[in-house]
């Protein structure tokens, strides 16, 4: 995705481009995200039944350890994604803009995992 927005001079052409790289991210890493926690949910539903029948844990438990146990690789690989695409295509040069937007990129993500999961 970096070869899309390649080294884009920074000046008033380019601010549509700019839009639609921000745009691009913040759907296609979230979208990903919830449509890859709804099927790995349907796909651990039987198991998660059983385990309920049995008493075993709560439905609470399961959002939670699975929240916890998969957030460090829904984080690491929007970022290194997002690190990227962001430095190729020249967005800004200024570091804390990108923390900021990395910051809000990476709730976004972590929002969309939670939605997937709730569905």
């Amino acid at each position: 995705f970096g070869l899309f927005w390649l080294r884009m001079p920074y000046n008033e052409q380019t601010l549509k481009d700019r839009a639609s790289f921000i745009y691009f991210m913040m759907i296609f890493w979230p979208l990903d995200v919830c449509f890859v926690a709804i099927l790995s949910f349907l796909v651990e539903r039987r198991i998660i039944d059983k385990e309920r029948e049995s008493r075993s844990f709560r439905v609470s438990s399961y959002y939670l350890a699975k929240c916890v146990s998969e957030t460090p690789l829904k984080i690491i690989l929007p970022t290194i994604s997002y690190t990227l695409v962001y430095w190729l295509g020249s967005l800004n040069r200024n570091f804390f803009i990108f923390l900021g937007m990395l910051a809000f990129f990476l709730m976004v993500v972590l929002v969309a995992e939670s939605i997937g999961l709730l569905l």
